[in-house]
């Protein structure tokens, strides 16, 4: 019962994207991964279902607002901190747990205050080369080397293509024909795991705790996948997304359909 209704509002998802107000995205995709000591970690093929063209500022005010009535509750601290310490971290304290959600406060206010429009958002950054951009006092304004992603004559809001000339001297500037998709993740089905699975950095007792309190909250949803254009082998739009993705299983996440669909009501 609760997957055919959440099945239903994935289809009310599609329709609003048939208006243009963001686009339900249904991608399967190999993930770019991360290099380290000369393998790659975490280039997952999936099936994933998007909404793309939200804004990450909505994602911030609504986590904002879920922090702060969770952290009401009293037992905030020590949920968190016994989450921690099942991690293998006996040594955390309550003041890791409580430095982490502070952290995540700051860049909630960095970005309402429109500071930094990303602060927080745990996405792979866009690093345009210098010769690229141009300084207004003390805005930075790319030259427009974007261009829209458009699939079935579609333009997928919240996607684009890459097409500056790239920096042979910065191995961190973007890449020619690079695609970004940014949006929130509404289910993902693995259906290649990556050789080396997944990188498993060292991490402090208060980073984990920042990574566990994100995932309770909206900003936890919001995605940046960076690809190759042959990375990207399927891709449907709107209603055909919806079909796509029921007819592959791709699991849903009732709380990320619900979260959009309380943005789009009259």
């Amino acid at each position: 019962m609760a997957k055919q209704k959440n099945a239903d509002l994935v289809q009310v998802l599609a329709a609003i994207g048939d208006l243009g107000q963001g686009s339900l995205a249904s991608i399967i995709l190999r993930k770019k991964g991360s290099s380290r000591a000369g393998k790659i970690y975490g280039d997952d093929l999936t099936h994933v279902l998007l909404w793309t063209g939200f804004h990450y500022k909505t994602l911030v005010k609504q986590s904002q607002v879920k922090l702060e009535s969770i952290w009401a509750k009293g037992t905030f601290l020590t949920n968190t901190l016994q989450a921690v310490h099942a991690t293998g971290h006996p040594e955390a304290t309550l003041a890791d747990i409580s430095a982490a959600a502070q952290e995540l406060q700051g860049n909630f206010h960095r970005v309402l205050n429109g500071k930094d429009p990303l602060a927080g958002a745990d996405i792979e950054s866009i690093c345009i080369p210098e010769v690229e951009r141009s300084y207004d006092i003390a805005t930075v304004v790319t030259e427009p080397v974007f261009e829209p992603l458009v699939v079935g004559g579609k333009t997928i809001i919240g996607a684009k293509i890459y097409v500056g000339k790239g920096s042979s001297k910065d191995p961190r500037a973007a890449q020619p024909g690079t695609i970004y998709i940014d949006g929130v993740k509404i289910g993902e089905l693995i259906l290649e795991p990556g050789v080396n699975g997944i990188w498993a950095p060292t991490q402090s007792p208060r980073a984990i705790a920042k990574d566990i309190i994100r995932k309770q909250l909206p900003i936890g949803l919001y995605v940046r996948y960076s690809l190759a254009r042959e990375n990207l082998q399927d891709c449907k739009i709107g209603s055909e997304a919806s079909i796509h993705a029921k007819e592959h299983k791709v699991p849903i996440d009732p709380e990320a359909v619900q979260l959009l669909l309380s943005q789009y009501k009259s």
